[in-house]
């Protein structure tokens, strides 16, 4: 082993270790997870009591089974909850080495993409995980996000295996499938990404009987559920969704997420600062930020006291009003539609286009949460995006770029930190 890999072994050691204190002091900078983790050990504990009863009367809200979580995620926890001898203390140790493996699929993921990228460098990439309020407070408190998270990457890595493998495996294809079913029966909306890993494999597959069997299989996972939704009407996912569709609604939605997204492409704006500038400002987009921030102060009416992303936070925490947001938004706005559709070339531009959509969507209720994109953006970005400015940051990757990238997330940390502790 070399001095290098001694030195990734020590930041890893480090970071490990920072979560294990966090675990102690019972850290928690984003609030919620540990309220959340106390409300899901009530209801794991009312499955062990009346199973049936349960799993059948979820979505009955005068019953208090009011949580966005799926059932099969308590289900899965009251099997860990009794593996840990029903100790909170245990279940939480054990939940916490479970989202290690997102670290680790990802630093798999990595090196399929970057066969010919010998930097040691990049496998500290991984890190920045560790230094993520979502993923810490997801580490040390229960909670569905991440362990949903290491079966969509586990997907991730098995769709690009069979990707990037020149003997293509139609096993590689089946456990892609299997896992993506197991993170979206954690996690319902992740079923989202099925779309992109069909229209992406179908040229792959290349045969009618291999695509059937395909969409067989789909089929064959999703059944339970819909039979449990549809069939038993246990609709537990509509009472969240259900609310009526309005102009402000779409708005809220739309403007936020591409918020939350924007902020997330700065690290690859700056790297780009020089080309992006001369496209960003100029007549056509300026023309289409002023319509954009017109609609925005019409119809933006986002009343919901938490969520929204950090710029909408910013917003109205510093400003007390949403014209920050609406400025940010605006250039978000401009710059997706710049690596969107300016250009536009088919085999790039769809791929990310269907991504796009699918992340817009992965919030289809009124509440838009930051912790839903903070660690399935580096994956999205980083590996699957095709559009120049993301996918080229990996090529010739050095020091300032991996110092900038635990530099970003540290600063979002400390953000977290001072929120949790003044406001």
């Amino acid at each position: 082993m070399n001095l290098k890999n001694n030195y990734n072994i020590i930041i890893y050691l480090i970071l490990y270790f920072s979560l294990l204190l966090g675990f102690f002091i019972n850290e928690d900078f984003t609030i919620g997870y540990k309220i959340d983790h106390l409300i899901h050990l009530k209801i794991i504990e009312r499955f062990n009591q009346d199973f049936f009863g349960s799993l059948l009367n979820f979505d009955k809200q005068n019953l208090e089974f009011t949580s966005a979580h799926s059932p099969f995620f308590y289900i899965v926890y009251l099997l860990l909850k009794k593996i840990s001898f029903n100790s909170d203390i245990i279940l939480r140790i054990l939940n916490f080495h479970i989202s290690l493996f997102i670290p680790y699929l990802f630093y798999l993921i990595l090196k399929i993409k970057n066969l010919n990228n010998r930097s040691l460098l990049i496998n500290l990439l991984p890190g920045i995980f560790f230094l993520s309020p979502y993923f810490r407070s997801g580490s040390l408190w229960v909670g569905s996000e991440n362990i949903s998270l290491v079966f969509l990457f586990a997907s991730f890595y098995y769709y690009l295996l069979y990707k990037f493998k020149e003997e293509k495996k139609f096993s590689l294809v089946i456990i892609n499938i299997l896992f993506l079913s197991i993170a979206a029966y954690l996690r319902p909306i992740y079923s989202l990404f099925s779309l992109f890993f069909f229209i992406s494999l179908l040229k792959d597959l290349n045969d009618t009987k291999k695509i059937l069997f395909y969409i067989l299989i789909n089929f064959f996972l999703a059944f339970p559920a819909f039979y449990y939704l549809f069939i038993l009407k246990v609709n537990f996912i509509a009472m969240h969704i259900s609310e009526p569709i309005t102009i402000s609604r779409f708005v809220n939605q739309f403007s936020m997420v591409i918020s939350i997204l924007f902020f997330y492409s700065t690290i690859f704006i700056i790297f780009n600062f020089k080309k992006l500038i001369k496209l960003i400002f100029n007549i056509p987009n300026l023309v289409l930020f002023f319509i954009y921030f017109f609609i925005l102060i019409n119809y933006f009416n986002y009343v919901i006291p938490y969520g929204g992303g950090i710029f909408y936070r910013i917003s109205s925490l510093i400003f007390l009003n949403n014209y920050f947001f609406y400025i940010i938004s605006g250039l978000g706005f401009i710059f997706f539609k710049i690596i969107l559709f300016d250009n536009f070339k088919i085999k790039t531009n769809i791929n990310d286009i269907i991504l796009f959509l699918t992340l817009l969507f992965l919030e289809i209720d009124r509440t838009i949460y930051h912790e839903t994109y903070d660690i399935l953006i580096y994956p999205i970005f980083l590996i699957f995006f095709k559009n120049y400015y993301y996918s080229s940051f990996l090529d010739k990757f050095n020091k300032d770029k991996l110092i900038f990238l635990y530099s970003f997330s540290f600063l979002f940390l400390l953000m977290n930190f001072i929120k949790s502790n003044i406001f």
